[in-house]
């Protein structure tokens, strides 16, 4: 669910396509939010990073993480190849 700027409504979104904690996420633009996983069901560390687009309403799958993490930071920085997501967590 997320909440709109003009302060009113809340909007459903779909599900997450697996569940998770410890995981952060950070708006990439005014279309897309990356949720970069931490831990499963198990309590595993995972890698993945999953993007989030509000124009489709749907989750992406993206490249991993070369190192899972947990409990961490996102943060984003533009670029001239775009916007670019860093993080910083315990793995």
């Amino acid at each position: 669910m997320y909440y709109t700027l003009n302060g009113v409504d809340f909007v459903q979104m779909p599900p997450l396509p697996q569940p998770l904690h410890s995981h952060c996420a950070v708006i990439v633009d005014s279309d897309k939010l990356a949720v970069v996983r931490g831990v499963d069901a198990a309590l595993n560390q995972i890698a993945d990073v999953l993007l989030y687009r509000k124009s489709t309403r749907t989750w992406t799958n993206l490249p991993p993480m070369t190192i899972a993490r947990e409990n961490m930071h996102c943060g984003t920085a533009s670029s001239q190849d775009g916007t670019e997501v860093y993080i910083r967590g315990l793995n």
